[in-house]
């Protein structure tokens, strides 16, 4: 009884080995619950990359200096990448530049600026930024309060096929 227990031990720590690992390789996000595992970032490779003018690189490198993932974190450096990435259309990096003026990470906080890089983004389809402007006017903590903003911009970002605005409308008992 006791070996099969182990069996039953083994072979999920694999499985678990086996998705982590997956996500790595392909450069996904391994997601449990709250918690995202991040790959690791290969930073010389990014910032070549970004130097060439790579807006997605610059975005990624910015997040690494946002986060401070295998780079000392330095949130200017990481708002000043976006603003380049932006340039280049990068449609990430305009969200991350709103959040970052939503919430005054690396620059000062201006919430005007912050929701018009994230309309911007959200226009572009990013379904993160629409379900970002969702929780900002359900939050009402950098914008004015406002529920019937807010759900329209989850319910845009569930039929974009955001997940977590899914979920959340799905608590608030709301059709998307």
């Amino acid at each position: 009884m006791k070996k099969s227990w182990i069996i039953v031990g083994v072979v999920l720590l694999l499985c678990v080995l086996g998705v982590a690992a997956w996500s790595v390789i392909h450069g996904g996000f391994l997601k449990t619950d709250e918690v995202v595992i991040a790959p690791p970032v290969d930073i010389p490779a990014l910032q070549k990359a970004a130097d060439a003018g790579d807006g997605d690189a610059m975005d990624r490198l910015g997040l690494a200096y946002m986060k401070g993932q295998e780079v000392e974190k330095n949130e200017a450096k990481a708002v000043a990448l976006f603003r380049k990435a932006t340039e280049q259309g990068n449609v990430d990096a305009m969200r991350n530049l709103g959040n970052a003026c939503l919430n005054g990470r690396g620059i000062g906080q201006n919430p005007d600026l912050g929701i018009e890089w994230l309309r911007t983004a959200a226009a572009s389809g990013s379904a993160e930024a629409m379900c970002n402007l969702g929780f900002a006017y359900l939050e009402g903590d950098v914008v004015t309060k406002d529920e019937t903003e807010g759900v329209r911009w989850l319910q845009e970002a569930a039929r974009h096929g955001n997940d977590y605005a899914r979920k959340k409308l799905e608590d608030r008992g709301v059709k998307w």
